[in-house]
C-alpha cells in the first residue's frame, strides 16, 4: 500500500468502513425516544464529535509506523447502558507475533515516536492526541447534559461547546502536513489517504485541500 519506502515502516491501514457507522444505530435508538426528541441537536452534534474522533484515530494510524507503543484510539462498550466510550491506547508486542493494547490514563509527548531517532510526526501525532482530548472533554460534557434532560433537569450550556468546529479543522490542516510529511521523507503514500479522500466530516466549513 506504501511503495518505494526506505525502509517499509510506514504500513497505512485499509480504509474500511468507520467505526463511527456501527454506533449510528446505537444513537438512532436513544434519539427516536420520547426524550431524545427534543434535544436532537445535541445527538446530532454528539455524532459529529464520534466522526471526528474517528478521523483522530485514522491520523494515528497514518502518522506512525507500527512499532512497540504505538498510540491509536479504541471503542470500548459499556455494560450498563451508556454509549461506548473512546479510549486512548498504546499498542505493545508480546514478542511472539501478537500484541495487546494498554489504556493511557495519563499522556505525555514522549510517548510519541518513543525510541525512533527519525520520526517526522512527532509533533503532528502530539496535536491529534491533545485534539482528540478536547473533543471527549466536549463529548462527556453533551453527555452529561443528555443525562440531566433525561432526569429532568435544566440544560445547562457546555463550556466546551463549539471546539468541535475548530478542532474539525485543526484535523484536516494535521492530516495534510502528516501526508506531505511522509512524502518528504521518500514514503509513497496510497492516494486513498489523502484529506481529500477519508474526509468525512459532516457541514464543516473548512475548505478541503486542493489534490496534488
Amino acid at each position: 500500500m506504501v511503495g518505494n519506502s526506505p525502509n517499509g515502516r510506514f504500513r497505512l491501514p485499509d480504509p474500511g468502513v468507520s467505526p463511527g457507522s456501527r454506533r449510528d444505530s446505537q444513537w438512532a435508538e436513544v434519539k427516536n425516544t420520547e426524550v431524545g426528541v427534543g434535544i436532537a441537536a445535541l445527538f446530532d452534534r454528539l455524532h459529529k464529535i464520534d466522526e471526528l474522533i474517528d478521523y483522530s484515530a485514522l491520523l494515528l494510524r497514518i502518522g506512525q509506523p507500527p512499532m512497540h507503543g504505538k498510540l491509536d484510539i479504541r471503542w470500548f462498550r459499556k455494560h450498563d447502558g451508556r454509549p461506548n466510550s473512546p479510549t486512548l491506547v498504546r499498542w505493545f508486542s508480546t514478542g511472539t507475533g501478537r500484541s495487546y493494547s494498554r489504556a493511557v490514563t495519563r499522556f505525555h509527548p514522549d510517548m510519541v515516536g518513543a525510541g525512533l531517532a527519525d520520526f517526522p510526526n512527532r509533533q503532528l501525532v502530539t496535536d491529534v492526541v491533545l485534539n482528540f482530548k478536547s473533543l471527549v472533554s466536549e463529548r462527556d460534557s453533551i453527555i452529561d447534559c443528555i443525562s440531566k434532560i433525561s432526569r429532568g433537569s435544566k440544560l445547562s450550556g457546555s463550556k466546551n461547546e463549539g471546539r468541535a468546529e475548530d478542532t474539525s479543522a485543526d484535523l484536516l490542516v494535521i492530516h495534510e502536513a502528516i501526508v506531505q510529511n511522509l512524502q518528504v521523507a521518500g514514503y509513497d503514500v496510497d492516494r486513498r489517504f489523502h484529506p481529500k479522500v477519508v474526509w468525512r466530516f459532516e457541514d464543516h466549513d473548512s475548505p478541503l485541500p486542493s489534490p496534488a
